[in-house]
């Protein structure tokens, strides 16, 4: 009999099968599209963000710290864009989920604080919007929502909103669009 070269190793499609079906962590794209009306010819149009390109891989991130010189505030920051950043710090976030989308974490070390900002890379999780709806060229935000939960007063989950403004090439960034 004839044998198919796309078939399994005792004849089988079923772990081709299996393979395409396994469900993958951080499923959802990296890539955004909006529909908008221009404000000036009142034409439709879709605007499209990818973001892809930043992602880091292998559970990688990017760090940051609060501008802030209160004391209290005192954190840094891990974070992944459209994907999960491994937990800064075994000793300090030994509580949280060691993969998660973002952490802020105390940059002192003086209280050992460590916190999730954002749960996994899905639908549920992560949040787009545009910067402004009436000007979507001027870029995307990613909320990343899930993360530890706050006690009172405030009594609901920690997120970040993380701002990817557009410029063109006559155009200086304004800081006040980040974080």
């Amino acid at each position: 009999h004839a044998s198919d070269s796309r078939m399994g190793p005792h004849g089988s499609w079923l772990p081709y099968a299996l393979l395409v079906l396994l469900p993958q962590a951080d499923a959802i794209s990296c890539k955004k599209s909006f529909q908008y009306t221009s404000k000036i010819d009142k034409e439709a149009g879709v605007a499209t963000f990818d973001l892809s390109s930043l992602k880091m891989r292998a559970n990688g991130w990017y760090t940051f710290r609060d501008e802030l010189t209160v004391s209290n505030r005192n954190y840094s920051y891990a974070l992944n864009v459209c994907g999960r950043a491994h937990r800064p710090s075994e000793t300090l976030c030994q509580n949280e989920d060691p993969l998660a989308t973002a952490y802020q974490f105390d940059s002192t070390n003086n209280g050992g604080e460590c916190f999730r900002l954002g749960s996994t890379f899905d639908d549920d999780n992560a949040e787009w919007s545009l910067i402004d709806p009436l000007a979507p060229t001027k870029g995307v935000k990613l909320k990343y929502k899930g993360g530890t939960h706050c006690g009172p007063p405030n009594n609901k989950d920690r997120s970040i909103t993380i701002t990817f403004p557009c410029y063109n090439r006559d155009t200086m960034a304004d800081s006040s669009f980040l974080l």
